[in-house]
Parts: structure tokens; sequence; C-alpha cells
């Protein structure tokens, strides 16, 4: 079977109308820069039959006229399309008819985008995003410098700088400066006043804390533990003893947070049962409260009334004694209802020794005031308490079995200011 090329084809063609035509001989194209080699000749022979006639012109000038034509009349292009090459520059070197117009893409500015989020009030506003602004670092400041040049200088800072002990100690002089004063004056509510607000100032000092505790203590001898009642002191009042009226009732009725012992003490009464009707007294009223310092073996008595500024007033401190190996245990304290005890009979809880009330080898003295914990930390602590001692060396030491030892005089004294219901006992390390 012939194949489909070696087959005769005949001479013409025949169309689907029944008319034939001569058949066309298709010329090859054999190579393709031959006719644009045509087309260019093509359009210098317009160019020149257009091109109005001035005379003879030298090649040379004619070559830098086209060039100037070239220029003058060539688009401002920025830029160079993806894919255009030579036959570009072809197309650029026709005439302006023969061109079809160049259109370059424009470049169109990148749309800013925005986001939305929903504000805080509930509406959806359009906002830009929340892009973290780039930290701005101040320039220093430029100052001269002895030696005449610039220097910088350290930007000041938004946060004052914590006062200085130069400043804290200027404060506290001028407050004990204050309380100076109005002591020469004979002015002592005004003066424990300013030592008082001081000695809260000190906290961080010992030594000038141990200073205003004496200052204190010398005016609480005059205004708290004398029989003048002082008018402006809020603590004091006076009372007339009335027929029938006892210390105790009095206590009681006048609701002074203090035993009927510290009324007889302050008063300077031989007798509690030798008072007489019209009997013009003094009347401080409680409580008080009582902070122990382990590591100075000290306990410091303050009132319930404050200063100015609202600080407890500090009235006197007391040397202590303290459980062995730091048994004395720590935390908030109160007194236990109905565990304060003059003359106490006690029983050894080690040897079971037992000893009777006047017992001169009573080792717990002649006062007891028990205390409860309150903290989760003490709470559980039972047994302990605040007593006398008949040891005076154990004062100062770590002797006890963990209750606070106080001399006798001391003892009296703060069993008759610590009562049930108000007084407070804090005992820090």
């Amino acid at each position: 079977m012939a194949l489909p090329s070696q087959v005769a084809r005949p001479t013409t063609g025949r169309l689907t109308s029944g008319i034939s035509r001569p058949r066309v001989r298709t010329m090859s194209v054999r190579r393709p820069l031959t006719v644009l080699v045509v087309l260019a000749v093509a359009a210098g022979g317009v160019w020149a039959l257009s091109r109005p006639s001035k005379g003879p012109v030298s090649p040379r000038a004619e070559k830098q006229a086209a060039s100037n034509a070239s220029k003058k009349n060539a688009p401002a292009v920025t830029g160079m399309a993806p894919g255009v090459g030579k036959l570009a520059d072809l197309a650029n070197n026709a005439p302006e008819s023969a061109k079809p117009p160049v259109v370059l893409p424009k470049r169109e500015p990148a749309p800013v985008v925005e986001m939305t989020q929903k504000s805080s009030l509930g509406a959806s506003d359009a906002v830009k995003p929340a892009v973290t602004p780039p930290v701005s670092t101040p320039q220093p400041e430029s100052q001269p410098s002895p030696e005449g040049m610039t220097q910088p200088s350290t930007a000041p800072t938004t946060t004052p700088p914590p006062p200085t002990s130069t400043t804290r100690l200027a404060s506290i002089q001028t407050l004990v400066d204050e309380g100076d004063s109005a002591l020469a004056r004979n002015a002592l509510i005004d003066a424990r006043d300013a030592y008082n607000r001081a000695y809260y100032a000190a906290a961080g000092s010992p030594s000038d804390q141990e200073t205003l505790r004496g200052k204190l203590a010398s005016i609480a001898e005059k205004i708290t533990f004398s029989p003048v009642a002082y008018p402006d002191d809020r603590m004091a009042s006076t009372y007339i003893i009335a027929g029938g009226d006892n210390l105790n009732r009095i206590s009681r009725e006048q609701d002074l947070k203090v035993d009927w012992r510290f009324i007889q003490r302050i008063n300077q009464i031989s007798d509690p049962r030798r008072i007489r009707e019209g009997q013009k007294i003094k009347l401080l009223k409680g409580p008080f409260h009582a902070i122990v310092d382990k590591s100075d073996f000290r306990m410091d008595l303050f009132a319930d009334a404050t200063d100015s500024q609202g600080n407890h007033l500090f009235l006197r401190s007391f040397r202590v004694g303290l459980g062995e190996a730091g048994s004395t245990p720590l935390g908030h304290w109160v007194v236990r209802p109905q565990s304060k005890l003059v003359d106490p009979a006690w029983v050894n809880p080690r040897t079971g020794e037992s000893f009777t009330a006047d017992d001169p080898l009573n080792p717990i003295g002649e006062r007891w005031v028990g205390i409860d914990g309150v903290d989760d930390s003490n709470r559980d602590k039972m047994g302990f308490g605040i007593h006398g001692t008949i040891d005076p060396d154990s004062i100062g030491k770590e002797m006890s079995m963990g209750c606070v030892r106080m001399d006798a005089p001391d003892i009296e004294l703060v069993y008759e200011l610590l009562v049930e219901g108000g007084t407070e006992i804090e005992i820090q390390p």
C-alpha cells in the first residue's frame, strides 16, 4: 500500500462549488531576516519621500538630525517591560506612523491595608494595625564641661529616687527638734506627739529608737503614770467618787479596760478600801498592747490611743527573759479569758513538782497572764503566758520553758494593763 506521501496529487484542486483553479506554488521562507530588511528599506524609502527638501545635506548632518529627531519624538520611558529586547529596538526605529503607541504598565502605589478590630465599646471601628512603636531613645542634652567642651548629661528619670538616709535623718531630726521645743515650753502633749512620730519614722535605726524610747518614757511618767490629768490627753479623765463606789466597780462601769489596781497606782491610793465620797481621781482609758522583741529581750508597751499620724503611743519598755533554745513562739496573741492570776499555784510540767500560792520558791512569781495564739502558726500552742520570776538573773536570757519572764515590779504593772477583751500581744523575732 502506498504511503500518503507517494500518492500522485492532481495539478488542480476542486472546491465544493465544483470550480477548478490553478494550483499556487507555495514559497518557503528561508530567511526571516530578509523580510525585515525589505521592510526596513521600504520604510526608509517612505521616510525619504516624506522628508521636505532643503537642499543638499551632508551625510554627517543628516545623521545628526535623525538622531535629534529620534530623541525629540521618543516617549519618556522609565523602564522596560519583561520580554522586550532587540525586536523592540527594531520597532522603535520604525517611523512614527508605522508604530503602534507604546503603553507601559503603570506602577500603582501599594494599597494601604487597614485592619478592623472590635472596640471596647462594642462597635467595629476601622483602625490601623497595632504596631509596637519604635523605642525612641532621648538624645542626651549637652552641657559645658569645666574645660569648655560639651559632654552628654544623663536624661532625668521620670521615677523619683527613693529618699536617702540623709533626708530621712533630717526629717527625724526635725521632729526631735519640734519635741524638744515643745518640752522646753512644758507642752508635754505636743512633745509626746512629735517624739512618737519620730519614733515610727526611725524604724530602721535602733539607736534612734532607743533614744526616743527614753524621751517618751520620761513623758509617760508625767502624763500617763501620774495622778495629773492633762486636759489635752485623750486617754485621761477625772471622776468624782460617789457613795458605795469601789475601784473595781468604777473600772467596770466606766469601761476603762484596765485592772482596778492601775487606778489605785496612778492615783497613789495606799488603801483602796479607804476611798471617800466626793474624792476626785484620775481615770485612764485602755486598752494597752505589748510587743515582745526576742532579739533584744525587750517588751514595749503601747496605748491604744494614737498620735496625730495614727501611730499607737509608746509608753515604756521592760527587760524580759525568754524560753530556752528559742522556744518562745512567735506571732499574734491575746489574753486568755479568765487566765489572770495573782499569787498563782503552779505545777512543773517536766518534773511534776507543785508549788502553792504564796510559795516563795514558786518559779513563776506572783503574777500570771495566760495568752492564746490567734495565728495559724501558733493557734495550737497551749500553756504559754507572761509571768514573774524569782530569778532576776534570768532576765535577758533564754532560761524559761517558753514563757515570757519579767521582774516582779514590771509584771505587776503589765498585769494591770494587759486585760481580756482588747489587749493584743505581738511576739517578734
